[in-house]
Order: structure tokens, then sequence, then C-alpha cells
């Protein structure tokens, strides 16, 4: 079974360039920036350029006492910090700030000093600094490297962003692919179970010829009596998914083709199959080595059929003891026109879709007379479904339609005895 681990590294690349794509680019106007100066000039100096790079939220500190205080309350993208402060020096309220500051975070501090010394930049690289500037300070070198500063902050902010976006999303696909795999094998469970309880059993709606009344044969319908109580077609549907679709079908083929012993000789039973069962193994194996022409397999319209002439190989032996094929829907899209083109069936069943009303829709009448002509041109024999009124019984009995059925003519159950 495939999984969201399949190609995983591609989708997660896309799924990061369409973050990094949906990013607005840095602007300098979003960050925040902490002084810490005793000289009101220096403020103001600081101000104003920052002012000019389009950064208005500023907050200045005069006092370095309340530098790590207000560092923690503001958590700035920047510090600007003078070494040379009352009290408390520059590389203290440095070493204090790193120590608020989690592993891995980048806080960019900037420190600014008279002192012209290869020593005192040194020792401020080395307690924590990401830059150094002396006084007096050189105005466009101090923009480039505040700017240099926010930007490598908004980047990092934004990897980080990225990376937890990113891990949101590959820990939701893994509870995705966790619960498909559960629930996966929740179905596995309960398809096993129903073939080794043989929790299938066959109801027969019976196909009436219309201008006589007489019984022409039966469509087999797969009941299932285990819980959860689903419509059939959301077992045999959770079968596929689970890889044993072709067995449940086999199993209700086997079923419907003992009715056969309890119906008289010339009425039929009519089952359904997909093609995929059709063209294995063991399809050919559970119907009886004699004729088989009392014997109907229906294809549906939702029936994908992906080699015809697979299809046609593995019908044509069994078409040739007697078996006749049917396809089913017609009238309701474009797959069971091309069944009936390329298959040549022996009985077209017209979907319940096209019998509805079909006695107050022109449209409608329409239509069925057009495959009525259709299915006499192919020597097929015409099958309405889904009858339930004798409006439209007598309106398809007058356009020419041999059979049909519908809980007008007989709802499913057991099979009539001869």
């Amino acid at each position: 079974m495939g999984g969201v681990s399949d190609g995983r590294p591609a989708a997660l690349f896309s799924e990061m360039s369409e973050l990094a794509a949906a990013t607005p680019a840095f602007d300098p106007a979003t960050a925040r920036v902490l002084v810490v100066d005793d000289q009101e000039v220096n403020l103001a100096l600081m101000r104003s350029m920052l002012g000019l790079l389009g950064i208005a939220d500023v907050h200045v500190v005069q006092d370095g006492r309340d530098a790590v205080r207000r560092f923690v309350e503001l958590s700035p993208d920047l510090v600007l910090l003078d070494v040379h402060m009352p009290g408390i020096d520059g590389y203290e309220i440095l070493a204090a700030i790193r120590a608020e500051v989690p592993a891995g975070e980048f806080r960019p501090v900037l420190m600014l000093t008279a002192e012209v010394s290869n020593a005192a930049k040194v020792r401020a690289f080395e307690t924590g600094a990401s830059d150094f500037l002396y006084k007096p300070i050189d105005m466009v070198e101090a923009k480039h490297r505040i700017l240099n500063l926010l930007e490598s902050r908004w980047m990092h902010v934004t990897l980080q962003r990225h990376n937890a976006e990113l891990q949101r999303r590959l820990d939701e696909h893994r509870l995705q692919e966790r619960t498909a795999l559960l629930h996966r094998h929740e179905k596995l469970v309960r398809i096993e179970r129903a073939l080794r309880d043989d929790a299938l059993s066959m109801v027969y709606q019976p196909i009436m010829s219309l201008d006589e009344h007489a019984m022409k044969g039966y469509e087999a319908l797969t009941r299932f009596s285990m819980m959860p109580l689903r419509p059939p077609n959301v077992w045999f549907q959770e079968a596929d998914e689970v890889g044993l679709g072709v067995e449940l079908e086999l199993k209700a083929v086997v079923l419907a083709t003992k009715a056969l012993e309890h119906v008289p000789d010339d009425v039929f039973i009519s089952v359904n199959t997909s093609p995929q069962t059709a063209t294995s193994d063991g399809f050919a194996d559970v119907l009886d080595p004699g004729p088989l022409n009392r014997l109907v397999i229906e294809l549906t319209e939702h029936a994908v059929v992906d080699d015809y002439d697979a299809l046609s190989e593995a019908l044509s032996p069994l078409r040739a003891r007697g078996m006749r094929l049917a396809v089913d829907d017609t009238g309701s899209g474009f797959s069971s026109l091309r069944h009936i083109l390329t298959l040549r069936p022996d009985i077209i069943k017209l979907d319940l879709a096209l019998t509805r009303h079909i006695h107050a829709d022109p449209v409608r009448r329409a239509l069925a007379s057009a495959l009525t002509s259709f299915a006499g041109e192919i020597d097929a024999t015409l099958v309405a479904e889904g009858i339930e009124s004798d409006d439209e019984l007598q309106t398809l009995r007058r356009l020419g339609i041999g059979w049909g059925q519908g809980f007008f003519l007989g709802r499913p159950g057991p099979v009539v005895s001869s």
C-alpha cells in the first residue's frame, strides 16, 4: 500500500517552496529595536538614524540595571548596547541578556563603544555580541550593519516559522498515514471475517417480460448480515481497497449460481461482476463446467475496464458455452456506451435514472426509443430497471422495450422454485 512516506522528501520540498513563495520580503518597519545607552544625545542620535531606516518601534533604556528586564518584556529584534554604562557595564548586560535567550534562537546585539581597542572588541564577541561599532559612529556603516543584523534576525525567525509549519504538516501526514493504516487493517479484518464466517447471502429481483408479464430471470443481489450494517457496494469497495475484491466477488458468484438449481430451466440468473473478477484465474473455475446458457454476467457503468482485449478474451470461451453478457446502467454515463460498443453485450439494461418518470418526460422517451432501435440492430435484449409505477410500465411497453425489473414488478427476495 502506498503512503505519505512514498515521495515524502519531494512533497515536503514542494511545501517548503510554497511557504517561501508566500513569505513577504523583509521590511525594516516591522522590526523592534531596544537601545541601551546612558547618554541622552546618543539615544536621540540612534532614534533619528533608526527613523531614517523606517524603524518606528524603538525603545530606549538609560539605566543598565533595567536593560535585561526590558529585553525580556519586549523581545526586541535588535539590541544596540553601549559598553560603558554606570553601575553595570555593557559586557555584564550582554551576558545577562544571552542567559535569557533560548538555545538556537538568534537575537542580535550590536555593541557600541568609544574605547578604540582590539581587546574591547574581542571581549564583546566572546561575551556574545553579534557585531561591534566604534564611536563616533559612522552613520553609513551603522545603517548597513543594523539592516544586516535585522535581516538576519528576520531570516532566522522566518526559517523557524517555516520549520515549525513543515513539522506540523509532517506530523499531520504521519497521523494521516497511521490512521489510514489503522482503517485499512480494520477493513481487512472485516472482509476476512465476512469471507470466513459466510456473512454473505443473496436475494433475487425478478426480471419480467413487459408484454406477457412472464418471468425471464432474476438479478442476484448480495446482502451482508455482519456488523456494521452498510450497503453492499461499500463492502465490495472496501474489499477492493484491501486486495480481496476478487475473492469476495467470486464468493458472491458461487452463492448466486446455486439458485439455478431451484428455478425453471427457462429462467436465468444474473450476477454483477467487475472486469477484474471476470479476467481472474478463478472466475472460470467457479462456474459449472457444463452449459452456461442460464447465467448472465453484468458489467456496470462504474466498472472501469483497463484492457478490453483481455476482458473479451476471458469472456469469449464462457460466452461460447452459453453465458450471456449484460451492460448495466446504460444511459447514466459514457462508460456503459463504450462497454456496449466494445463488448457487444447480449443484454442492455437501462439505468433507473432514464426509466424514472419516463411517461412524463419526452426527452427520456426519445432516448429510450433510440436505444430500443440500437439494441435491435445489434440483436440485444433491452431491460428497463427501476420500474415503480404502471405509468412507467405502460410507456416502456409502448416504446418496445421487452423486459423490465423494479419494485412495481417484484421486490428482491427468494427465488420462486419450479
